[in-house]
């Protein structure tokens, strides 16, 4: 039997400036703010094992799908996705529920477990360094004619603190309200998420923000910058490689080196891995899990020696409904067997759009992403002398928090 139509879009906006979180840009005539949106700054965070681990782990199973192959750069949020399916995951039930809680490798944990998970997660990455600016916020925009479940909003904003606007989705304003507080959000660096007029079935728009802006504990000085030949994929060239002489953990796991660069007081950092001679990325890649990433980024020790590191800024953009299928959860995308009745009767994901940016200098690291779910019917040794580590040819890199593993962002870089 073909179902009622409706839509439902997952926006994911994550940032990497300091900006005031909420409902930015919202002043579209026929906007309704019902509840204000923020965590509830005065509840512990409870960190769960189970949680932390399965998100670590789909992270990485995520990333490797995306880069499959080695042949483009690649740049996502784990976590940005991660949250839009955990706050979709409210409203599935039965098997589509199960589908999706396997893929977040969050399978046997009840819904309060998963979010108070993802509750503490989000108030750790938080307040994990002062020196580092690290912000969520969501919202969920519902079209003021149709109704959500109640419980799909309560847990949204006691476990995830998202704000609640009802609006008009048939005004011509309401796309660039939404789209402007994207934008603003994510402080110019992602203009929009929405092509277009709101197809007339959609009934939610669910936002997570994530600002992030972090300044090398160690910066690089720009007067020891040079430009320099970087061996990519794609054919050599010329880019602006950054020099520096310190103390880093580092270590040569997996045949290659790897280098942990801290932001602020060390706790947040980007991992560098750059293959060894010879190796490729995509191999790395292939092979890449959370076991592997365990004992890489676990073997690192306190070392002297050099790190060159190119200048780069990556935009990427993608759609995630095959890849998520492909990882186990094809119900969510189905028209005929998706469950999503604790958001509405008859919704079903249409596709996912995830799109990133990052920009890496001297001074540190800028990083934002967006991720749009749409549903309707019909989101190692020790090294004995210094090391010396010139990334002139492709690297993969991460940007995560030592305390929890949790991976903010991770990318592979052929051609820079």
């Amino acid at each position: 039997m073909k179902k009622r139509g409706l839509a439902l879009f997952v926006c994911v906006c994550l940032c990497a400036a300091p900006l005031l979180c909420g409902c930015a840009g919202a002043q579209a005539q026929g906007l309704e703010v019902v509840y204000a949106g923020g965590l509830d700054s005065t509840q512990e965070p409870v960190d769960n094992p189970a949680v932390s681990r399965g998100i670590y782990e789909f992270s990485l199973d995520i990333f490797r799908e995306l880069a499959k192959g080695g042949e483009n750069n690649v740049f996502l949020s784990p976590t940005s996705i991660a949250v839009a399916l955990a706050m979709t995951l409210n409203g599935a039930r039965n098997e589509t529920a199960a589908q999706m809680q396997e893929v977040l490798r969050l399978q046997g944990l009840d819904s309060q477990d998963v979010n108070e998970g993802l509750f503490a997660i989000s108030s750790l990455l938080q307040h994990a360094d002062k020196k580092v600016e690290v912000r969520l916020s969501n919202a969920l925009w519902a079209n003021k004619d149709v109704t959500i479940d109640e419980q799909f909003i309560r847990d949204n904003k006691e476990y995830f603190g998202a704000m609640l606007a009802n609006m008009d989705f048939s005004s011509p304003d309401t796309v660039e309200t939404i789209n402007g507080w994207v934008s603003e959000s994510t402080n110019g660096k992602i203009a929009k998420i929405l092509e277009g007029p709101i197809d007339p079935q959609t009934i939610l728009f669910i936002m997570n923000a994530i600002y992030f802006e972090g300044s090398w504990q160690k910066p690089f000085k720009a007067s020891n910058t040079q430009q320099e030949t970087f061996y990519g994929l794609s054919g050599d060239k010329t880019v602006a490689m950054m020099h520096q002489s310190e103390s880093f953990r580092y270590g040569e796991p997996g045949g290659g080196q790897m280098i942990y660069l801290p932001y602020g007081d060390g706790d947040l950092g980007m991992y560098v891995y750059l293959p060894g001679e010879g190796a490729s990325v995509s191999g790395t890649i292939a092979n890449l899990n959370a076991k592997t990433w365990d004992e890489w980024t676990k073997g690192l020790s306190e070392s002297q020696g050099s790190i060159a590191l190119p200048r780069f800024r990556l935009e990427y953009d993608t759609y995630l409904k095959n890849v998520l299928t492909a990882m186990g959860m094809p119900d969510a995308f189905s028209d005929t067997d998706a469950d999503f009745s604790g958001i509405a009767e008859g919704a079903s994901i249409k596709d996912i759009r995830h799109k990133a940016f990052v920009d890496v200098d001297e001074k540190g690291t800028r990083a934002a992403a967006v991720t749009s779910v749409e549903m309707r019917a019909t989101a190692v040794e020790d090294p004995q002398k210094p090391f010396s580590m010139t990334v002139d040819r492709p690297f993969l890199f991460a940007i995560a928090q030592e305390r929890t593993g949790t991976i903010l962002f991770m990318g592979s870089v052929v051609d820079p």
